[in-house]
């Protein structure tokens, strides 16, 4: 099945990047996706950044399908712009998951995106 998708903006940054995705999924009626937030929190009042606590190197998107074939299968989405590159966590991170079983998709476009999702629910 064939997805289209409701373009947000046209700034071509993450945040619009991630939206698009989550819309897509989220409304595609056969998977869950959600964001993980890796970022810290900055304490004003000690003034530093407190670490999020999540695993390093953890994905930005995770995709867990419910129903058909593809249900229970989990996608791990990593999100990155122009020369961005993973970095070591990220790069144990992706194969951890691999040898579990998920998918690891590095995702530098909507386009490319669709493609991938377009392939796997077709």
């Amino acid at each position: 099945m064939q997805y289209q998708l409701l373009r947000i903006n046209q700034r071509g940054k993450t945040t619009s990047l991630t939206q698009e995705i989550l819309i897509l999924v989220n409304t595609s009626g056969i998977a869950y996706v959600w964001r993980t937030n890796t970022t810290g929190i900055y304490n004003e009042k000690v003034g530093m950044w407190i670490k999020s606590g999540s695993t390093k190197g953890a994905s930005d998107l995770f995709i867990c399908f419910t129903v058909g074939e593809c249900r229970g299968r989990l996608i791990a989405v990593e999100l990155k712009q122009g020369h961005d590159k993973l970095n070591p966590s990220q790069i144990r991170f992706k194969e951890k998951i691999e040898q579990a079983g998920g998918q690891f998709w590095e995702i530098r476009s909507i386009s490319q995106f669709q493609k991938l999702w377009n392939e796997l629910t077709s």
